[in-house]
């Protein structure tokens, strides 16, 4: 688990993976895109490393679409509702969950001209996004999105 500036960070791995995606880089990349569009802590997230069938099985439970995806992202925070409740001084707030299939990792990063472990990046940048309230609907938003991404992978020295 990564702390600083109040983002906690959990990285979860499948077993059948363990070993094989490098978790200190995950949490990094994750607080990199926290801290490069202005969410302020102290926030936390999950990050789940999986395999394309558990992500399949979420993919068609949570939106119907039954095949395998590179990232999904559940956000707990519904539009107008965050500051409803009365907090505390410093309230944790959960931002949600980030699932990336390892197996799409593996198999889009040639068709990038990148390492596995840069499109892992790519794909957790990609999901914080979600979970900040960014979307790609549109190829506008797509646009801003892989802007957005670019800017985190600088900052971090990828690009």
């Amino acid at each position: 688990m990564a702390s600083g500036a109040d983002f906690s960070i959990i990285i979860e791995v499948d077993p059948s993976l363990e070993g094989k995606p490098e978790t200190t880089d995950l949490e990094k990349v994750a607080a990199a895109t926290l801290e490069a569009y202005g969410r302020e802590g102290p926030v936390e997230l999950t990050v789940v490393v999986t395999t394309d069938e558990t992500i399949r099985d979420y993919n068609r439970r949570y939106l119907g679409r039954d095949r395998p995806t590179d990232v999904l992202a559940f956000g707990t925070e519904v539009s107008g509702t965050a500051d409803v409740f009365v907090h505390g001084p410093a309230p944790v707030r959960y931002l949600g969950d980030i699932m990336v299939s390892y197996d799409r990792a593996v198999e889009q990063a040639p068709e990038y001209a990148h390492s596995v472990t840069e499109e892992l990046h790519q794909l957790i940048i990609h999901g914080v996004l979600h979970l900040l309230g960014h979307d790609d609907a549109t190829g506008a938003q797509q646009e801003e999105m892989r802007r957005m991404e670019g800017e985190v992978l600088r900052r971090l020295g990828e690009k």
